[in-house]
């Protein structure tokens, strides 16, 4: 009976290991220049008042983010209302580091075409390093900070209903 307990337990272990590090495998991927990966993206929601309204984690393409499960591809979470902020950042552990030589694009997908705000965020000096404003269903923008620095991506929805953030990448 012990022996049977430890080959279960031995068994229920090795899973969760090999579960863990494929989910870390594919939250990278090469992309075609081999010297940049694309990461997936974590994210938090700020209400118009600043309170922290939802965190999580987004699909990295808009292949996977169609893979998910019917309650996910409903979009019960991700979803912007009029005024609020999506910050995206490297999944709970702050800002994406960039060196000087990196040229770095911040890629997403929306459920639906909105007018939206997009940045490139330089956290050490509080300034964007790259911005859009407009009407889009999705977008990629990229920059090369030209200095090793921190940056997370901004979305904020400008349209007067809400849109939800299907997918989101960093690429460098």
């Amino acid at each position: 009976m012990k022996k049977r307990k430890k080959l279960i337990s031995f068994v229920v272990t090795f899973i969760l290991v090999f579960s863990f590090a494929n989910l870390n495998v594919m939250a990278s991927s090469i992309t075609s220049d081999p010297t940049e990966v694309s990461y997936s993206v974590g994210y938090k929601i700020y209400d118009v008042n600043g309170n922290l309204r939802e965190t999580g984690a987004l699909p990295i393409s808009e292949e996977a983010a169609a893979a998910e499960p019917a309650p996910a591809i409903n979009y019960p979470a991700r979803t912007l209302i009029n005024g609020e902020l999506m910050i995206l950042d490297t999944r709970g552990y702050g800002a994406f580091i960039v060196d000087r030589n990196s040229k770095i694009t911040m890629s997403f997908g929306l459920n639906r075409n909105a007018n939206i705000f997009a940045g490139i965020y330089d956290t050490p000096s509080s300034t964007y390093l790259k911005t859009w404003d407009g009407f889009s269903g999705g977008l990629s923008i990229g920059v090369s900070p030209g200095r090793d620095t921190n940056v997370v991506g901004h979305i904020v929805n400008r349209s007067s209903d809400p849109l939800t953030v299907t997918w989101a990448s960093f690429v460098y």
